[in-house]
C-alpha cells in the first residue's frame, strides 16, 4: 500500500516519461520531472550517489527504473540484476530551467523581432528566422551558447551580411586576403605576407563582426605588400671647390665644422684612400633646401661637376640600395673571390605627413695603401627627417690628402664610377675641391591602372574618329558641290543615315 501511494505521488507532481533499455544514456531531468527508463534484465540493487539530487523506485516486475528529479545537481546511479551481477551505470542530470521559463524568456526578448518564429520542438526551445540587426543575431547566439535547452537557427540576412563583408574588405584591403561570408559567417582567406598583416586583417574583421574565422596563409617575407607612397631618392654625388661651398647655402648639422685648407693639409700623409677616424664626424651631416637650382649655377660657373646622377624609386618603408663602383679579384684558398670597391648605399624611406623619415647607410671602400690586395671601408649610417623639398648631404667622408695614389688611378678599377673620378681631379688631390653626396627624396604620384588607361584610349580613339569622319564628310560634299543642296533639302526628306552623316 505505501509503495502504490509512493508511485501515484510520483506520477502527480510531475510529467512522466519513459526510456527503455535500448537507449538507456545519461539523463538530463528538470527539476521536479520524472523519468522511466526500461532495462532488459531483472533489476535487483541500486545505488543513487547523491539522494539529494533525486531517488527512484523499481517498478512492478523489476523490469523499469522510476527516477523523480529533486533538486539541481549530478550524481550517478548504478544496476545490478537480480543475481548480483553490476548491469549498468550512468549519470543524472537536475537542472532549474524549465522549458517554459526558458520560452517564455526568448519570446520576451526576441518573439517580437520581424521574421523571427520561437517554439518548442523536440523537447527544447528552438528560434528560427531571419534578423536583421547583427547586435540581435550575436544577442541569440550567446543566449543559445548559454541554455542547454535552446537552439538558434535564426539566420543574419544575407543582404546584411554581405553590406558587413563589403565594409570589412574595403577596411582590410591588404593584398592577397580575400573577404568572404559563409553561414553567418565572415571567413578570411588567401595570403598574407608577414604576421603584422595577418593579425590586422583578423582585428579589423573582428571589429565589424564577432564571427569571424581565419583561413589566411601566412607566407613571412617581411614585407608590407601593396601599401604605402612611392618614393623617389635622387642622388647627387658631386665635386665642389671649398670657395664655391657656402653658395649652397647649407645648414650642417649641430657638432659639425667646415674643414679649410690648411687644417685638412695638416692631416694629410696617410697611405689610405678613406678618411681617418680623427675626420669621422666632422662636417658629416647638413641639410640644403632648393638644391636643383644651386647646383645648376654652381656647375654653369665651373665650381663643380656632378660624377654620379643615380635615383632609385622604392616604396615607403621598403629598403633600397644603389652601388657604384666594381668588383676587384683576389685569391682565397686557390679560389677566385671578389670584393667591393666603391660608394655602396643603402637607404629607407618612410613617409610621415609632408616630410620623410629616411635612414641611410653609405659605406665607401677603396684599395689599401698599405696592404697589397686589401680593401679600406668606411661606413657612415644616420637618421633624419627631411621636409619635401630639402635634401640631405653627406660630406667630408673621403680625405683630400689621401687620394694623391702617385697621380696614377689604382690597377684594375673601374675609373667611371664616382669615387674613383676623384683620383684623375688636381683639384681634390691639391685640396682646393670636397665630394660631397646629395640625397633628395620625392613622393611620386600613383600611376593610374591599365584599365583607366585602356578606357582614356578607347574614349580618345572614338573621339578622333568622330571627328575625322565628320572632316572627310565635309570635304565630300564640297568636292561634290552638295553644301548648298544639303542647306535647301528639309529634314523630312533626309534619310535617318544622311542626318547621322550629316551631324
Amino acid at each position: 500500500m505505501k509503495t502504490s501511494v509512493l508511485m501515484i505521488a510520483f506520477v502527480g507532481a510531475s510529467i512522466v516519461s519513459a526510456t527503455t533499455y535500448a537507449s538507456l544514456q545519461d539523463q538530463v531531468l528538470i527539476k521536479g520531472q520524472s523519468d522511466t527508463i526500461i532495462v532488459n534484465y531483472e533489476i535487483g540493487d541500486v545505488a543513487v550517489a547523491d539522494p539529494k539530487v533525486c531517488d527512484y523506485l523499481v517498478g512492478k516486475g523489476r523490469g523499469s527504473l522510476y527516477i523523480n528529479a529533486k533538486d539541481s545537481g549530478e550524481t550517478s546511479i548504478t544496476l545490478w540484476d537480480a543475481d548480483g551481477a553490476e548491469r549498468d551505470n550512468f549519470s543524472v542530470k537536475v537542472v532549474t530551467t524549465t522549458l517554459k521559463d526558458i520560452l517564455d524568456k526568448v519570446k520576451r526578448v526576441y518573439g517580437s523581432m520581424d521574421g523571427v518564429d520561437v517554439e518548442i520542438r523536440n523537447g527544447r526551445v528552438e528560434a528560427n528566422g531571419e534578423v536583421v540587426d547583427p547586435y540581435d543575431f550575436r544577442e541569440i547566439e550567446s543566449l543559445s551558447r548559454s541554455e542547454s535547452k535552446f537552439r538558434s537557427q535564426v539566420r543574419l540576412s544575407d543582404n546584411i551580411i554581405g553590406k558587413i563583408r563589403h565594409a570589412i574588405k574595403r577596411a582590410v584591403a591588404i593584398p592577397g586576403i580575400t573577404v568572404e561570408s559563409f553561414n553567418d559567417k565572415i571567413v578570411l582567406s588567401g595570403v598574407a605576407y608577414n604576421s603584422t598583416d595577418k593579425m590586422r586583417a583578423f582585428e579589423i574583421a573582428k571589429i565589424y563582426y564577432s564571427d569571424v574565422l581565419d583561413l589566411v596563409e601566412l607566407k613571412d617575407t617581411g614585407r608590407l605588400v601593396g601599401r604605402g607612397d612611392l618614393i623617389e631618392l635622387e642622388f647627387h654625388m658631386m665635386e665642389i671647390k671649398r670657395s664655391a661651398l657656402r653658395q649652397l647655402g647649407i645648414n650642417w648639422a649641430p657638432g659639425a665644422t667646415q674643414n679649410d685648407a690648411g687644417a685638412n693639409a695638416a692631416m694629410g700623409g696617410g697611405a689610405g684612400v678613406l678618411s681617418s677616424v680623427a675626420d669621422v664626424g666632422r662636417s658629416l651631416l647638413g641639410f640644403v633646401f632648393q638644391l636643383a637650382p644651386k647646383l645648376r649655377i654652381i656647375r654653369e660657373n665651373g665650381n663643380g661637376r656632378v660624377l654620379e646622377r643615380p635615383s632609385i624609386v622604392v616604396k615607403s618603408g621598403e629598403k633600397a640600395g644603389i652601388f657604384s663602383g666594381s668588383e676587384v679579384p683576389y685569391y682565397n684558398n686557390d679560389e677566385v673571390q671578389f670584393k667591393k670597391v666603391g660608394i655602396d648605399i643603402e637607404a629607407e624611406p618612410i613617409r610621415v605627413g609632408d616630410g620623410i623619415d629616411l635612414r641611410i647607410k653609405a659605406t665607401l671602400s677603396a684599395p689599401s695603401g698599405d696592404i697589397r690586395g686589401a680593401v679600406d671601408t668606411h661606413t657612415v649610417a644616420t637618421t633624419a627627417v627631411l621636409p619635401l623639398g630639402q635634401s640631405l648631404v653627406l660630406s667630408n667622408i673621403i680625405r683630400n690628402g689621401d687620394v694623391k695614389m702617385k697621380n696614377r688611378v689604382p690597377g684594375n678599377i673601374d675609373s667611371s664610377s664616382a669615387l674613383f673620378t676623384l683620383f684623375l681631379s688636381k683639384d681634390f688631390q691639391s685640396n682646393r675641391s670636397e665630394f660631397l653626396i646629395f640625397v633628395t627624396p620625392r613622393v611620386l604620384k600613383q600611376p593610374k591602372t591599365a584599365e583607366s588607361d585602356l578606357v582614356e584610349y578607347k574614349n580618345n580613339e572614338r573621339t578622333m574618329i568622330r571627328e575625322r569622319s565628320k572632316k572627310e564628310y565635309e570635304k565630300y560634299l564640297s568636292k561634290y558641290d552638295l553644301v548648298n543642296e544639303k542647306k535647301r533639302l528639309a529634314p523630312k526628306r533626309i534619310n535617318k543615315y544622311s542626318r547621322e552623316r550629316l551631324r
